[in-house]
Order: structure tokens, then sequence, then C-alpha cells
């Protein structure tokens, strides 16, 4: 049996259609993690109680804050990826690793 591979090329065909399957997956996983938070906050609040509760409510801004933050500069370093990536000269892998310094030499 086999498998179809299933492509969305947002740049050719009709733009709502390619949006619209684009956009699906994305507002599920959202209701979900919702769902997921939502459910979190009734287990705390109900297990371990008002002071564990407020706890994980006071948490939630540095979390957000680290989270935010290591988002931001991954999607720096895929833009910066994907300029030498496109690049009329194309770079080696290995040269991008070097640049953000989590590589040798």
């Amino acid at each position: 049996m086999t498998k179809k591979k299933r492509e969305v090329d947002l740049l050719q065909g009709p733009i709502l259609k390619s949006m619209l399957l684009f956009a699906v997956p994305l507002f599920f996983s959202g209701v979900f993690q919702q769902l997921y938070n939502t459910m979190d906050t009734v287990i705390i609040g109900h297990t371990l109680g008002d002071e564990a509760l407020a706890a994980m409510g006071a948490a939630a801004a540095v979390y957000d804050l680290l989270v935010g933050f290591a988002l931001g500069i991954g999607n720096g370093l895929a833009i910066v990826t994907e300029a030498f990536y496109g690049a009329p000269r194309a770079v080696d892998g290995a040269a991008v690793i070097r640049l953000y310094g989590i590589g040798g030499d």
C-alpha cells in the first residue's frame, strides 16, 4: 500500500483553500493547548489547593517570558538561515551553524 504525500503549495492555486489547509491544524493545535491548560488549572486547583494555583499563576508570567524569548531567538535564526539558503551563492550548513556560535571552528 502506498501513501499519498500531501503537500500544500501556498504559491500556486486558490489562496483561500491553501490558507485554510494551512490554518486548520494551527487552529486545532491552539484549541487543544487551551484545553490542556484549562484542565491543568482545574486539577491543580482541586488537588493541591489555592496556594498552589496562585503559585502557578505567578510563575506563568516568567514562563511566558522565557518561552517568548526562545521563540524569538528561534525565529530570528530561521530568518538568517533562510537568507543564507536563498542567497545566490549557497552557503553550507556548517557555516550557518558556526555563525550562530553553537558549532566548532
